[in-house]
């Protein structure tokens, strides 16, 4: 509970002269609440600069209750991002238990969560398009009420349109915004769902023009319904027969050109705390680009919470073109296929397969086998260091300036020294303890064994044959050299 205080405490403060002096604009500016009336009585009970999520009912989850509470003033880790929180409450349900709950109206998990209050006795109309919705729910981003998504315009634009137009708006308020953006994907997603039903329903004659009961007592006899319903949902991004589809793609993909060309796993992560081509496009960079640590880095983790629509972009766009200029080139593969993944504080990062006609296969059964796969990756992976004795530089080599990066011995030293070495075990993150011996070892196998040539070998795992480069450091990651100066500001990086 003391986390989630924490978390989405700025959502909860409340000012009574800035809700009062908001009220009155929109009273004199605003069309749809022209004609509200203010309960001055209501507007007392609010402090004049306080939390009042106290008032609020809240599920508190007992087991999640820290042993010792820890003091907000002593705390000085970064806040944690309270921008993309949608608990699943139906997390273990399938589709076709939530559809047979929802007909019958037997809840296969029942709702735990708080009820919305009531508004207004007439539900608003979201699909007639009459209704100002966007206008007056967000106020703050429509204070006159203009260029609401339903408003009359000379020509129609989709909603998907309309959100891209505005994450874009040059202000940047409506990407900032905490819950806007999800309201605009939720309605999307709807309205994709509403046009996959009527396809279906199209498509299958026996359900047109049923009542709920009718309908009910169909789905109650035809198991095998349900199921060609949950299938249509595989066009509806994120959704659990979304993801299944792509599976299944991905699996024939697999197997169709794993036959004549070699797979490779990479992931890629974003350093979007570092990279200055990306900052540039914080609307305050310039005050903040040449000022302390301590300066800069508050400024870019609230930067990079607040604008998730640029930095997702961003980092598409450089994906891509690593791919094109940097990868492609050095792998010369013919197919790939990626992922985009987002950690809980936002930032993103990238698993791929690439299938490369010209690597040697994985079959290690044979000493020629291994040596011909060692001789291909040894001449493009390293864990030979330049200098293992350089200091590593204060400055994170990935937040250089472009013009400050240098294909040099020198810094691609620095780089590794910097952060690409295994610098201490820990238990909580890579020592294993082993039943047999109960010796606590690391799950990465390092300290690692120098090798003169890149072999495969036994010597760092006895179980099974592993791959290593040259090496001259036993803490050293193995790299691509050329991705990890290719990932440098001018182009992610690689692990």
């Amino acid at each position: 509970m003391h986390r989630y205080q924490r978390q989405f405490k700025a959502d909860f403060r409340v000012r009574k002269r800035h809700v009062l002096a908001w009220l009155h604009f929109l009273q004199a500016r605003h069309p749809d609440y022209r004609y509200t009336t203010l309960s001055y009585a209501r507007l007392e009970s609010l402090p004049e600069d306080g939390d009042v999520s106290d008032a609020f009912s809240t599920i508190v989850d007992p087991e999640s209750q820290p042993v010792d509470p820890v003091d907000d003033n002593t705390d000085t880790s970064p806040p944690v991002n309270s921008q993309s929180m949608v608990p699943n409450l139906h997390v273990a349900a399938t589709e076709a238990d939530l559809i047979r709950g929802g007909l019958t109206g037997c809840d296969p998990q029942p709702n735990r969560g708080i009820p919305a209050p009531s508004i207004r006795m007439t539900p608003l109309d979201e699909a007639s398009g009459n209704e100002r919705i966007f206008a007056m729910a967000f106020p703050t981003l429509y204070p006159t009420g203009r260029a609401d998504f339903n408003s009359p315009r000379l020509r129609s634009v989709t909603l998907s349109d309309y959100a891209r137009h505005l994450l874009c708006y040059r202000d940047g308020r409506f990407g900032r915004h905490p819950r806007w953006r999800f309201l605009v994907f939720n309605m999307i997603m709807r309205r994709k769902a509403a046009s996959a039903a009527r396809f279906y329903v199209s498509k299958a004659s026996g359900l047109k023009d049923l009542t709920r009961e009718e309908l009910t007592a169909v789905l109650q006899d035809d198991e095998q319904l349900v199921d060609q319903i949950v299938r249509q949902g595989s066009e509806l991004t994120g959704t659990r027969p979304f993801w299944r589809s792509k599976s299944n793609s991905l699996s024939a993909q697999a197997r169709f050109l794993s036959q004549d060309a070699s797979p490779v796993f990479v992931t890629f992560s974003a350093a979007d705390m570092q990279w200055q081509d990306l900052h540039r496009h914080f609307t305050g960079w310039d005050s903040v680009e040449g000022m302390a640590d301590s300066v800069r880095f508050p400024f870019i983790w609230k930067a990079v919470q607040d604008n998730p629509h640029i930095v997702a972009h961003y980092l598409q766009i450089r994906f891509r073109a690593f791919i094109r200029t940097v990868a492609r080139p050095i792998l010369q593969f013919t197919d790939h296929w990626d992922r985009f993944e987002w950690q809980a504080r936002g930032s993103g990062h990238l698993h791929c397969l690439f299938w490369i006609p010209s690597a040697p296969s994985l079959d290690q059964d044979s000493d020629a086998a291994r040596s011909a796969f060692a001789r291909y990756w040894g001449g493009l992976i390293t864990a030979w260091n330049p200098d293992t004795s350089r200091l590593p530089d204060l400055r994170n080599p990935a937040s250089l300036h472009p013009s400050d990066v240098a294909n040099t011995s020198d810094q691609f030293a620095a780089f590794l020294n910097r952060l690409q070495k295994h610098s201490r075990c820990a238990a909580s993150y890579c020592l294993r303890t082993s039943r047999e011996t109960q010796q606590s070892s690391c799950r990465f196998f390092f300290p690692r064994p120098l090798f003169a040539n890149a072999v495969v070998t036994r010597q760092i795992n006895p179980k099974s044959w592993l791959f290593s480069p040259a090496r001259n450091d036993p803490l050293l990651n193995q790299c691509i050299p050329a991705f990890t100066m290719g990932l440098l500001p001018r182009s992610l990086n690689s692990a």
